[in-house]
């Protein structure tokens, strides 16, 4: 998958950022890889101390523990090795998956008995809202520019006609209102497209 360690400013450079007292920017890159061109379309950047965030009742949380280039548009994490007969054959079933990590360990798992016959399909969203993003630009009716959002652009890239997907984010989606809206709003945009979408529900 390309994946490699760079330092604090390796980092920094790989996600459009500047080096600053206080911030680690150390860490594992993933290559955003485009699955037709092969061209490397943008770097993510796990960083191996994030900040961390003081919510209101107390508990921390890690923040920015992924990191993109700002001028970044969301686009699908796809595993290595990837091919356009993969994307193109409906019959091969479709797996989302919230992070790289988890589309990495996604793909061995489909591909570990046999490489050139993987059972299914990873692909990787980098947040659970992030299959949509800005597509065009307008202006709005006073004249000003805004942006247009829909569906990424990658969505292009597959033939989802009769196509079985299955939908499967963190068991979180179970307990957080926002996280099921996007699995809902996901199914349903996939529904239109042609898909036959699956909702999986983790255990704990």
């Amino acid at each position: 998958a390309g994946l490699f360690r760079v330092n604090d400013i390796d980092g920094a450079e790989k996600v459009g950022q500047k080096p600053k007292a206080g911030v680690s920017y150390s860490g594992v890159v993933y290559p955003i890889i485009h699955p037709i061109t092969r061209e490397t379309r943008e770097f993510c950047l796990r960083r191996d101390t994030p900040d961390i965030e003081q919510k209101s009742d107390g508990t921390v949380k890690q923040k920015r523990k992924y990191m993109f280039s700002p001028k970044a548009r969301n686009s699908f994490y796809f595993p290595p090795d990837v091919t356009s007969e993969h994307l193109q054959n409906h019959q091969l079933p479709i797996v989302f998956t919230e992070g790289n990590s988890k589309t990495l360990s996604l793909h061995h798992l489909a591909t570990v008995k046999d490489a050139d016959n993987p059972k299914f399909l990873a692909v990787g969203l980098s947040g659970v809202w992030n299959f949509r993003g800005v597509v065009a630009k307008t202006q709005d009716e006073n004249g000003k520019r805004a942006n247009v959002k829909g569906l990424i652009p990658d969505f292009h890239l597959i033939n989802w006609e009769n196509r079985k997907v299955y939908i499967v984010f963190d068991v979180n989606v179970q307990t957080n209102p926002d996280v099921k809206r996007a699995r809902t709003e996901l199914a349903s945009e996939l529904v239109q497209l042609g898909a036959k979408p699956v909702c999986v529900d983790l255990p704990d």
